[in-house]
């Protein structure tokens, strides 16, 4: 225990966080002990990081639709491949309906990634890809 003004506070711990937001100092302390490829390197994935988060959100906002029944059951998908809606025409047999419903969300989700991997080599998505495998190698 550790006594300050009468009282018995417990020992300071060092548990490696530092006790304020990082300085100037803190920085270069870090870059005498660190190498400076290693910040080079770490600010490429800080970079690659943005990019496909800019790419994740411009491909989340596309949406496909799918069919089946002719016409008489429409799945909607976006961008994550989740489903955002299904309609169902009510004059189809119930027995009918699960079928058709896997079939037309089959379809939408063909449709989404062909969508998708047209945007992604428009947004350079697959350079992305290539940068990052590159920068591993090194």
């Amino acid at each position: 225990m550790h006594k300050r003004g009468g009282r018995d506070k417990p020992a300071p711990t060092n548990s490696g966080a530092l006790p304020c937001a990082p300085t100037a100092t803190h920085y270069s302390l870090l870059a005498t002990h660190f190498p400076k490829h290693m910040f080079n390197k770490l600010k490429q994935f800080k970079d690659i990081r943005d990019r496909a988060k800019s790419i994740q959100s411009s491909l989340s906002k596309e949406h496909a639709e799918g069919s089946a029944g002719w016409g008489k059951v429409k799945v909607t998908v976006d961008g994550n491949q989740r489903v955002t809606s299904v309609v169902i025409d009510p004059s189809l047999e119930t027995k009918d309906i699960p079928g058709l419903v896997k079939d037309a969300a089959n379809d939408a989700m063909e449709k989404i990634q062909k969508i998708l991997a047209s945007k992604m080599k428009d947004l350079g998505g697959l350079d992305l890809a290539q940068e990052m495998q590159q920068m591993m190698k090194k």
